[in-house]
């Protein structure tokens, strides 16, 4: 097979001569850049074997394309070789928001405990199994974080007593292991999860409000594209992505990209709207304060509109967001404790 560029070069003058062809062919041909570039992981890997010389036949397809109906066809194909892709890298996440949900059954968070066993050491990089580390399942200490009692043998004893391990800090990941564990038991990928987490921790926001904002996003899919253009975990526009840093569409798909953009989108609109930063939230009745509520329909409905109507506006879509996003993070708070 001929060099996508051979290929393109080869054609007859008149091929390409349409404004709209080209220009159509030209966006595909960057979106392959694209994904050639920072999704598609290097050889030798095998994901790499699966799917590089699918993109090149389908970099092939593209250049060939003598008219629109066939620039379209090739066009399709990128769309599915990039569906499948995602599958693939992302073959752990949760099924659709519309399959059923089971509801968290406490059981659950007994079964984590021997994979919550490295939490801090795992998260600050240091011992831990390999595996553990490579999906993220020991990233949290679960029995301090569900502040269990922990026996300590005096020196001059053999006896033990029990004693309560101090409270964890907001920017413990630890802290966040009960919460952690609903969110799983409910079908999210784990290593999303802890992502999701340690971002929020990094970026200094509430992560019980980001795990909020992604349940009602995307459901934790990585892969949810709306039908307006909003992609990944948060949804993020690429216009709005590309004030925070991340300029091509196709990053938006990657987990840390899109959490580094929408997180800082997030506290941009929470400045914006509360006066504040996130750091009080769990001091607040979220449902009844209007600040928190604007900031809330601001990532949904845009900051504009809120303005314009002095507050949640009047759109059902919107009206539903906030409900939800709030109805969860209480749901979440309450099972932290605090």
């Amino acid at each position: 097979m001929l060099p996508a560029a051979l290929l393109l070069a080869a054609l007859p003058a008149g091929a390409v001569a349409a404004p709209g062809l080209s220009a159509r062919r030209a966006s595909l041909r960057d979106e392959i850049r694209v994904w050639r570039a920072d999704q598609l992981p290097p050889a030798p890997s095998p994901l790499n074997a699966r799917f590089s010389p699918r993109l090149d036949a389908v970099a092939s397809a593209v250049a060939a394309a003598r008219d629109a109906r066939s620039l379209a066809r090739a066009g399709e194909e990128l769309k599915t070789w990039e569906r499948e892709l995602l599958a693939a890298s992302y073959g752990g996440v949760r099924p659709a928001a519309s399959a059923v949900r089971t509801r968290w059954d406490p059981r659950a968070d007994l079964k984590q405990r021997a994979a919550l066993d490295a939490a801090r050491r795992a998260f600050a990089g240091g011992a831990g199994s390999a595996a553990a580390a490579a999906d993220g399942s020991a990233l949290f200490d679960g029995g301090s974080a569900r502040g269990e009692a922990v026996p300590v043998a005096p020196a001059d004893s053999g006896a033990a007593v029990t004693v309560e391990p101090p409270p964890l800090a907001p920017d413990d990941p630890a802290r966040y292991a009960k919460v952690r564990a609903i969110v799983i038991s409910e079908g999210a990928s784990p290593r999303i999860v802890d992502a999701v987490i340690k971002a929020a921790i990094s970026q200094k926001a509430d992560p019980l409000m980001v795990l909020a904002v992604i349940n009602q996003e995307s459901d934790f899919d990585p892969r949810a594209h709306s039908s307006v253009g909003a992609r990944g975990l948060m949804q993020l526009m690429p216009a709005t992505a590309r004030r925070f840093g991340v300029k091509k569409a196709a990053n938006l798909y990657q987990v840390q990209p899109n959490l580094h953009a929408g997180i800082a989108y997030l506290k941009e609109l929470w400045t914006r709207f509360t006066g504040g930063d996130m750091s009080g939230l769990a001091s607040l009745d979220l449902r009844h304060s209007p600040d928190v509520r604007s900031a809330v329909a601001a990532y949904n409905a845009g900051p504009h509109a809120v303005d314009k109507y002095g507050g949640v506006p009047p759109y059902r879509e919107t009206e539903g967001f906030v409900k939800k996003v709030l109805g969860y993070y209480e749901r979440l708070k309450s099972a932290l404790g605090s």
